[in-house]
Order: C-alpha cells, then sequence, then structure tokens
C-alpha cells in the first residue's frame, strides 16, 4: 500500500525563499574608532608647555551616543589620570 502526502507548493517555496533571504543578509557594523587625547600638559627645556601626546583607541556607536566621549585615565607621561577628549581618528 502507497502512501501518499499532499504538500501545498507554494508553501513550501515560501519557507525557502524566506530561508535563502535570512541567511544571505548581515548587519553592518556601525560602531566608529576613536582617538582619545590627553589634555595634560608638560613643561620643555625650553619653558613652553605642549600636549602629552598620549592617546587611546576606543569604539562608539554614533546612533546611540551622540555626544563627544571623555574618559578620565591614565597618561603615562606625566603618571596621573587625567581627561581624555574623544578626536577623529586620522
Amino acid at each position: 500500500m502507497s502512501r501518499f502526502i499532499a504538500i501545498d507548493f507554494g508553501i513550501v517555496l515560501s519557507i525557502q525563499l524566506n530561508l535563502f533571504i535570512n541567511v544571505g543578509m548581515a548587519k553592518k557594523n556601525v560602531s566608529l574608532l576613536v582617538k582619545l587625547v590627553s589634555t595634560a600638559t608638560k613643561k620643555t627645556a625650553t619653558g613652553e608647555e605642549k600636549l602629552t601626546g598620549c592617546f587611546y583607541i576606543k569604539k562608539r556607536n554614533p546612533k546611540k551616543l551622540t555626544k563627544k566621549l571623555e574618559f578620565k585615565k591614565y597618561d603615562p607621561v606625566v603618571r596621573k589620570h587625567v581627561l581624555f577628549k574623544e578626536e577623529k581618528l586620522k
């Protein structure tokens, strides 16, 4: 005795198309790399004050964080925790 299964080909086709579409789509990476630059200054031998030049690299999502980043982090040049402000990464 043979068994017959009735299949609606429209449903099978739509399931296959949905699987194909969901597998093929990838999300875009929205986060940007930004540079956090130290605001600390040090005196040079000539007596003028210059920035230490120390920086950190961080990721920032511009959709969630609209303001510029500011962190208090360690600056090894002046050996203190100082304010680091965001700048564009070149």
